[in-house]
């Protein structure tokens, strides 16, 4: 019973801070489509994620909350999952350490405590858990794998070779051989039922986690294979290798949850595959090996930017725990420091592989990169336990108050040191007041009327609104239509199936499929059926804006030209005073997404009115993008010619000639030097 107070506390207590500071409604990115399809049972974006749309689903029958904040709240109950589960294998961790690392049950439980505190309360995997992502759960099954094989694994035998630096003892204490020597792990023994049902159940929840996020999971896997142990997987019976392979495709069976739900034709249903070599397409993400690149420079960039995050968020100190840990590892445990390498490379690289570039501000990029995390936590474990080893050590060499105190002066330390991460991730973290996404897209659906049509640029405001459409249940009776999807098949047959109505608009074709002709097309055709367009307005519509209205985030489409007179512009102005968010904002400032789609939103209606003449209304615009963060400098020098602009139009309207810029004269007769 006193086994479980520990891991159970630990749930509550992380579960209590995903809790109170988890996302109350939709948040930017991928949340929001997620929360559709779980909604609708629809097929995400690849790989898919079966197992989360299933799981999240069974989840939203609980009575809390509304269904997006239960969404939300899902990725909380794994994550405070997956930090007891990683607290459970580091105390076993350690108690496969020698006597310097390992200790006292005691001393390896507050070890494993600090350590899962710092990476609870890192940014990485903080935010994964406060909105609906898939990350927590692929952690979840992670650290349970990682826990079965070591719950598996029995404790390592001594081998009769001699390693005087990989043990530390007492002074004055005899050595006997066995204790000075280097430690071999033992074979699992599958044959036996105590540790076989947890070898069994970590090669099934490993297979398992191929459900969800397949790619990131699938360079655990190397890691995972080495602490069950090569030479257990080599003694394999033939019988036992089919018991291998059943839990492989059973683990994999929920991918037939895409193809079976495709071919009732949901409402969301990503690259619109029916079969099995579409749905494979989808899975295996084939298209997306296309974009990565093989230049070893510059993934060694990437690799470099990734730990630099990594070193942002955890600090000089617990930093230097973390790679101060792998080298007590190398001269102890030679074999656990490859086994953290490898977990640690592995997840570097295929996250850098898989990255188009590095926005340290990106929640998914994070999510790539919990495994890391926890490399980084089991070196953070071996520093923290070196620490208390050696003052365990030092018992016999002075006096006991003094081991006494020192003990307590390191917890306490110790305790500090796991907070730091919270520090710095809690403004950024907390979301339990942050309604910026949700207002922004009811904001922008508010003037289009029932039955419109809004055609949206940006994938962040498109998945936005799909999570409060159908997440929330607002304002479904609007059409909305990705422009940057328009050119595939599979997304202008799903708008003919979801909305028939405009079946004869959505089916037309030119002979470039490009979002932009068909854009043209749409809306001509949609202009003819008298059915009201908005749009996200981008550089690319220069040649609409005569017949552009704004109205608030949108700007609707009108047949004829639209007068920018005063009133209109007062209008508007009046609009972004009620609505947009000021520089003082302390829950926008710590939204960097929201801070990008506010800083888009300035830019492109100051292109609007630069381009209807309106130049000082666009100077106020580029100026609030500056003031917002946007330093680059194409808009420093857009902004210095529309004040010279400004500046010439003034004088010629209050009758003075612009001042001509004279030549200097040139000196006659020779200079003295």
């Amino acid at each position: 019973m006193k086994k479980t107070l520990g891991p159970i506390f630990l749930f509550f207590f992380f579960f209590l801070v995903y809790l109170v500071s988890t996302a109350p409604s939709v948040f930017w990115w991928d949340s929001g489509e997620l929360v559709a399809n779980v909604k609708t049972l629809g097929v995400p974006h690849r790989p898919g994620f079966p197992l989360y749309v299933l799981l999240a689903k069974l989840f939203s029958y609980l009575p809390i909350g509304g269904f997006v904040y239960q969404q939300n709240l899902f990725s909380g109950f794994c994550g405070a999952i997956a930090l007891v589960f990683f607290h459970l294998s580091l105390v076993m961790f350690l108690g496969r350490q020698n006597d310097l690392l390992g200790g006292s049950a005691a001393r390896r439980n507050l070890v494993a405590f600090f350590t899962t505190l710092t990476i609870g309360f890192t940014f990485t995997f903080w935010i994964q858990a406060v909105r609906a992502e898939v990350y927590t759960l692929g952690a979840f099954l992670f650290t349970f794998a990682l826990y079965c094989f070591l719950r598996a694994t029995p404790r390592p035998r001594p081998e009769a070779m001699r390693q005087p630096s990989a043990n530390f003892n007492r002074p004055n204490q005899e050595l006997p051989g066995e204790e000075n020597a280097a430690y071999v792990p033992e074979i699992i023994k599958v044959g036996n039922y105590a540790t076989a049902r947890w070898f069994w159940l970590g090669i099934f929840a490993a297979f398992l986690g191929l459900g969800n996020h397949h790619i990131t999971l699938l360079a655990t896997f190397p890691f995972l294979f080495a602490i069950a142990g090569p030479a257990t997987f080599g003694g394999l019976s033939f019988k036992k290798w089919m018991g291998v392979v059943f839990l492989f495709i059973l683990g994999i069976s929920t991918y037939l949850y895409l193809p079976v739900r495709a071919w009732s034709q949901p409402l969301f249903n990503w690259g619109g595959h029916t079969d099995f070599e579409t749905t494979a397409n989808l899975v295996l993400a084939t298209d997306s090996y296309q974009t990565i690149s093989t230049s070893v420079m510059d993934n060694l960039v990437k690799i470099h930017q990734l730990l630099s995050i990594l070193f942002d968020q955890l600090g000089i100190g617990l930093f230097f725990f973390a790679f101060g840990g792998l080298l007590i590892l190398l001269f102890v445990n030679k074999s656990w420091f490859w086994k953290v390498a490898l977990l640690l490379v592995g997840n570097l690289v295929v996250t850098a592989l898989l990255a188009a570039e590095v926005i340290p501000d990106n929640p998914d990029l994070h999510g790539y990169l919990v495994f890391s995390l926890f490399a980084l936590g089991l070196g953070i474990a071996t520093t923290i336990a070196a620490f208390f080893g050696v003052v365990e050590h030092a018992a016999g060499a002075v006096a006991n108050f003094l081991v006494g105190f020192a003990r307590v002066g390191l917890a306490g330390l110790f305790l500090l040191f796991s907070l730091l991460p919270w520090t710095f991730s809690r403004p950024l973290c907390d979301l339990s007041e942050n309604r910026i996404a949700l207002k922004m897209a009811q904001e922008a659906l508010s003037p289009v009327p029932p039955g419109g049509v809004v055609f949206l640029d940006s994938p962040a405001l498109d998945f936005v609104l799909r999570g409060v459409q159908y997440g929330e249940g607002w304002r479904r009776d609007v059409v909305v239509v990705n422009r940057a999807f328009m050119g595939a098949d599979w997304y202008r047959k799903s708008l003919i199936e979801n909305f028939p109505r405009l079946a004869s608009v959505f089916s037309s074709k030119t002979k470039k499929k490009d979002g932009d002709a068909l854009f043209r097309l749409w809306a001509s055709r949609l202009a003819q059926k008298r059915v009201p367009i908005f749009l996200e307005f981008t550089e690319r519509d220069k040649g609409l804006v005569d017949r552009l209205q704004p109205t608030g985030f949108l700007f609707q489409l009108i047949d004829t030209p639209f007068v920018l007179d005063t009133v209109a512009v007062e209008r508007q102005l009046m609009w972004e005073v009620s609505n947009l968010w000021t520089e003082d904002d302390r829950v926008m400032q710590n939204d960097p997404q929201a801070v990008k789609m506010l800083v888009l939103y300035l830019y492109r209606s100051g292109l609007y009115y630069e381009w209807r003449g309106a130049k000082k209304k666009a100077l106020n615009r580029f100026q609030k993008t500056v003031a917002w963060g946007e330093k680059g400098e194409d808009m420093q020098k857009r902004i210095l010619k529309l004040e010279k602009e400004i500046t010439l139009a003034e004088r010629k309207t209050a009758g003075s000639p612009p001042m001509a810029v004279s030549e200097p004269k040139k000196p006659r007769g020779k200079v003295s030097r």
